[in-house]
């Protein structure tokens, strides 16, 4: 793959109401809420390349910007060179893309590129949308040049491949992409004669064995125009190109014998797709000098089992093409093939946020993709995420959201997310890029502090960080952790009882207390019966066992008549505003 869109422009079409995004990778990502505008991206690529029809819901509207037949949808297309093997635009395009695209190549400093607009308006004297393609020769400005004719456009073979999908019906679709490639297989003239007889014998033979079929034959004779002439019946077609319209794909089952593809399940015949895409794709790549597939998939993962769909994405991004992916999916971003990842949001129009990982050093990378998105990818799929200090705490408040809202953090389309200390930076690095509105929630021992004011720094990319001066950041008060917070706020009863409730009843916490009384620790000797020993015992079996019993402590104090401790009505005080 030599080229590459480097940039598109989308102006007036269905949720867009203009965005510009910039391209530097074959594969790209764009992941979003449902109905945020991912397909429509997809579709306006598709537009630009293909011929289809329009009508006035193409049209974007708004209360501020009502339908129209005088708005236009525009969308913009700069191509660039590209360098496969290193992953990069270039300055020049090779020898035959410079032939074939000729003067219609554009000067850009030092760099070259081509570009294009295609328009969609209405026709008054046709009582339609028509659609026509201009070349640009100045993107900078976006000054429109002539009309360029779709035949210009050939080479570039796009792909929109939507998310309901089914090998068996394209096979029977006219229109659909089997059909559009499949026939048009060249087979050599002497192959042909040959098949055709073949095919001929099998028909006659199929047609003598039925009585009826040869019954039909003879009255249909009536028919014929002459006396010299016949009508025939054929079972199997003799020309070869129309064969290809009743493949049959069946499964040949070592233990079941011939299993047809139409009894497959969707999930297969889903997937299918793509491998036929692939082989159409490689086919033309061998065969044709200048071809530049584009391939645009939404949700490739529909219809697949979690472990399938990381390897769909996988096999996708193998295929050689320039790639455009609009999902739901978590295991899109387990992939390291893919690094540019485009979060779209449509509050009244469609927007697009993007961050990639091109520009980060392998250490980063590696912490990016452990720690996020291999593990915690979800949150990027949420309008408001919380980011704990650990475990615990992740698992702790979403008990006390669900009391606070009536409502688990998912119907709000809230994540919270342990971040466990040091990698809050990755986390806050990814959030900020893509615009996902986010709190802390920290403990307040210096460490904790210390690393998360690390952290920010690094996040807004700033020399020192007044962490009094965020409004989206708790820290716990006092040099406290959550447990310790408890402790000192009256919830030390609670969390007895949260322990009693959960530890066999011959080893409630008094009797823990008194097996552990006097055991070597690495802080000295554990004192539990002197002045103080509950609070110094609690802390102990807490520093323990505090995962063990988050949800156990959090359901207590929630369902207690105690109120709700006041830094975590603090933060959800505060997501309440922006929900």
């Amino acid at each position: 793959m030599d080229i590459i869109i480097s940039e598109l422009i989308i102006e007036n079409y269905r949720s867009i109401k203009k965005i510009h995004i910039t391209f530097d990778d074959l594969r790209s990502l764009f992941f979003g809420e449902n109905n945020s505008g991912k397909t429509n991206i997809l579709k306006a690529i598709h537009i630009a390349f293909n011929n289809s029809a329009h009508s006035k819901e193409d049209v974007f509207i708004s209360i501020e910007s009502p339908y129209s037949k005088n708005k236009e949808i525009k969308i913009y297309i700069k191509i660039s060179p590209y360098d496969y093997l290193n992953n990069k635009i270039i300055n020049k395009f090779n020898p035959a893309w410079a032939q074939y695209l000729g003067d219609k190549i554009n000067p850009e400093g030092d760099f070259e590129y081509f570009a294009f607009l295609t328009q969609v308006k209405y026709d008054e004297s046709k009582k339609d949308y028509i659609k026509t393609r201009k070349l640009i020769f100045n993107w900078e400005s976006l000054q429109i040049g002539n009309e360029i004719q779709y035949k210009l456009l050939e080479p570039f073979d796009c792909y929109y491949i939507p998310a309901k999908r089914d090998l068996v019906e394209d096979i029977l679709n006219k229109n659909s992409i089997w059909n559009k490639y499949i026939p048009k297989i060249e087979i050599e003239e002497n192959e042909k004669i040959k098949i055709a007889g073949l095919t001929k014998k099998i028909s006659d033979k199929i047609i003598k064995s039925s009585n009826l079929l040869e019954s039909v034959k003879q009255e249909l004779q009536i028919l014929k125009p002459n006396s010299k002439d016949s009508i025939n019946l054929e079972a199997i077609s003799q020309e070869t190109n129309k064969l290809y319209n009743g493949i049959n794909i069946y499964i040949d089952n070592v233990n079941n014998g011939r299993i047809n593809f139409e009894s497959m399940g969707s999930g297969t015949r889903s997937r299918s797709i793509f491998q036929v895409i692939k082989a159409i794709i490689e086919n033309r790549l061998k065969n044709i000098s200048l071809y530049a597939p584009i391939l645009l998939l939404e949700e490739p993962e529909a219809n697949l089992h979690p472990n399938l769909q990381k390897e769909v994405f996988n096999e996708i991004a193998k295929i050689n093409c320039q790639l455009f992916v609009a999902t739901h999916s978590n295991w899109a971003f387990c992939n390291s093939k893919y690094e540019h990842y485009y979060h779209v949001i449509n509050k009244t129009e469609t927007i697009i946020k993007d961050t990639t990982l091109k520009g980060y050093g392998n250490v980063e990378k590696q912490g990016i993709y452990k720690e996020i998105l291999n593990n915690n990818a979800g949150f990027l799929f949420s309008t408001k995420v919380v980011f704990a200090e650990g475990k615990t705490e992740e698992i702790a408040l979403p008990i006390y959201y669900k009391k606070f809202f009536g409502k688990e953090p998912f119907y709000n389309n809230v994540s919270i997310v342990g971040v466990g200390g040091p990698n809050y930076k990755y986390f806050l690095k990814m959030a900020n890029d893509l615009s996902i509105s986010w709190f802390i929630f920290s403990d307040g021992e210096p460490d904790a502090i210390s690393k998360l004011q690390a952290a920010l720094k690094y996040a807004f990319d700033k020399d020192s960080i007044d962490l009094t001066s965020l409004n989206n950041v708790i820290v716990i008060p006092n040099n406290c952790d959550y447990e310790k917070y408890l402790q000192k706020n009256g919830y030390s009863n609670l969390m007895i009882k949260a322990i009693d409730g959960k530890i066999d009843g011959n080893k409630l916490f008094k009797e823990w207390m008194k097996n552990m009384d006097g055991q070597y620790i690495k802080s000295g000797i554990r004192d539990y019966h002197s002045a103080g020993n509950k609070q110094r015992a609690l802390e102990d079996f807490f520093n323990k066992y505090k995962t063990d019993y988050a949800i156990d402590v959090a359901n207590f104090i929630v369902n207690s008549k105690k109120k709700m401790p006041p830094i975590i009505k603090s933060l959800l005080d505060k997501l309440k505003k922006e929900l």
